[in-house]
């Protein structure tokens, strides 16, 4: 006998995928483009990584990246 779960409007039966699993998959296929913002703080976020070993350091370079 299969298993019917309903939540919220949300029916989940054993076998299928749990609800969470469908968000976190069409997210991933979901392929959206960064805007400019988003660009300079993933450039700063890596060139900060790179040069720096503590979370002090690593702040005081994200601040002097993302002033410029």
């Amino acid at each position: 006998m299969p298993f019917k779960f309903t939540l919220l409007g949300i029916e989940v039966s054993k076998g299928e995928k749990s609800c969470c699993n469908l968000v976190k998959e069409e997210m991933k296929n979901k392929k959206t483009k960064m805007n400019s913002q988003q660009k300079k703080f993933k450039k700063a976020q890596s060139k900060c990584h790179s040069k720096t070993k503590t979370p002090k350091k690593f702040g005081s370079c994200m601040r002097k990246e993302l002033k410029k």
